[in-house]
């Protein structure tokens, strides 16, 4: 008899596609993303379809894997796959500040997790890994209409941040 890992529903937002499939979850995503040994996210079950016309046209594919550095948000469906009992830096105190970030071309707005509160420089130099976590998050996708999408949980891509405020 086999081990069976836990799975999760998992969007990837690059700067032009939305990647939706089944992660395979060994660790909590934000873990998966952040792990400096692995450069690719392997999703099954997979839907492909434009940032911009997202109803136009979808693609399907039974398994596809994204390179990490083009990942500008991950999120989850549900925060199954972010157990906080489990986070390694759990016995740190983390403070509840709204932020928002404009990473590539999708504005996010939601809570952040922060060890101590500065500015938003400091915070950014000194605090965020490179895909950081942002609960109760909204997301503004570039589409010809507003188009906000609400979330438990995204993580956003420290290196495609264009910018970043503590509100």
């Amino acid at each position: 008899m086999g081990i069976t890992m836990p799975v999760a529903t998992t969007v990837l937002y690059t700067d032009a596609h939305r990647i939706t499939g089944t992660l395979m979850l060994r660790e909590r995503l934000s873990e998966a993303l952040n792990d400096p040994l692995t450069d690719y996210l392997e999703l099954q079950d997979v839907r492909v379809s434009k940032l911009v016309d997202p109803d136009h046209r979808q693609i399907s594919w039974p398994t596809t894997v994204v390179p990490k550095n083009e990942i500008v948000i991950a999120t989850l469906d549900d925060d199954r796959g972010e157990n906080k009992a489990s986070r390694i830096d759990k016995m740190k105190k983390k403070d509840d500040t709204k932020l928002g970030c404009v990473v590539g071309a999708i504005e996010l707005y939601g809570t952040g997790h922060i060890g101590f509160l500065s500015n938003p420089r400091e915070v950014l130099l000194h605090q965020l890994r490179p895909f950081f976590p942002v609960t109760d998050a909204n997301l503004l996708l570039p589409a010809a209409v507003d188009s906000w999408l609400e979330t438990p949980l995204a993580l956003a891509n420290r290196a495609k941040l264009k910018a970043f405020a503590l509100l």
